[in-house]
């Protein structure tokens, strides 16, 4: 039970420096690419912290590399951030989390004490659901653009994946 409370601990730190990053919004460049660096870090704990049965490990690495080799394949195609990858990236993305969020909860509901572990298990998998709905979010977005009303201010943002990402995730 100490090691799950420390991995959740882990966790919890890594998705509060999420939100912080996503908080700020528009990244290019190389800070886009730390952000991205980050976001895949945060995956692969997520993965690490969540995923344990032998039946649910292959599968979810294979979602979890997909999902990583498609967020990362966009900075190499020099295409637009609103097309076939973004929406690709955002449903693999969002699959990846949901299936992390059950698991999660798998575990609470399976662990007769209460403790530390249950509380910060609890907080990380609704701070992955949130996340998950930024991908459904924008997945939406995506597919029908006008069913969104934002500021014209902010319209121009949103072809961007950082800034649909900030945008969504609030």
């Amino acid at each position: 039970m100490v090691q799950r409370r420390q991995k959740y601990k882990v966790l919890l730190a890594l998705l509060l420096v999420s939100i912080a990053i996503q908080a700020y919004g528009l990244h290019t460049g190389f800070v886009g690419v730390l952000s991205d660096v980050f976001r895949t870090v945060l995956s692969a704990t997520i993965y690490r912290v969540v995923v344990r049965g032998t039946g649910e490990r292959v599968p979810a690495a294979l979602l979890l590399l997909a999902t990583v080799f498609i967020g990362w394949a966009r900075h190499f195609t020099g295409g637009s951030d609103g097309g076939a990858l973004a929406l690709a990236f955002n449903v693999l993305s969002s699959l990846f989390l949901w299936a992390a969020v059950t698991l999660v909860l798998r575990d609470l509901f399976r662990t007769p004490e209460a403790g530390t572990g249950i509380v910060l298990g609890a907080i990380c998998g609704y701070l992955i659901a949130a996340d998950a709905w930024t991908g459904i979010n924008s997945c939406a977005f995506l597919l029908a653009p006008h069913s969104f009303a934002f500021d014209p201010g902010v319209q121009e943002m949103l072809g961007h994946w950082h800034a649909r990402l900030t945008l969504f995730c609030h």
